[in-house]
Formats: C-alpha cells, structure tokens, sequence
C-alpha cells in the first residue's frame, strides 16, 4: 500500500489515505461552488446560500489539514 504517512510504527495509516481522499474531493467541491457562485453573481443572482456552503467546506478542510498535520507529528 502506497502513502506520504506514516504512523509512529511505520506501517502506512489508512486514515491519512482517507484524509487525503477526502482532500480532494474537497478542493474539487470547492472549485465547482466558486464557479458556480461566478456564474450566479455575473447573472446579478444572489449567492448568499453558495457563501454558506463554500464556508462550511473550507471549513471542513481547515479541520482535515489539522488532522492531517498531526498524524504528521506523531
């Protein structure tokens, strides 16, 4: 099994290859909602909903590069 983690034994965590798959579901998630809040505010729409949803996932993501970051320091 591949990855850049590694637990205090060695062995390779299997929460870091999730942490990292859920990275990038995120970024594009995120990619996708600022594209879609462009297109929105071009058209004079209101993006206030988009503004919560894009603040709830990078939120989740500050929370993952935390979690990510100690796994690192263990």
């Amino acid at each position: 099994m591949r990855g850049i983690f590694r637990t205090s034994i060695g062995g390779t965590s299997l929460s870091a290859e999730k942490y990292r798959a859920r990275m990038a579901e995120l970024n594009v998630e995120i990619e996708k909602l600022r594209h879609e809040m462009s297109e929105k505010e071009a058209k004079g729409k209101a993006v206030h909903d988009l503004e919560k949803r894009l603040d709830r996932l990078e939120r989740e993501k500050h929370d993952l590069v935390e979690r990510i970051e100690a796994l690192w320091s263990a």
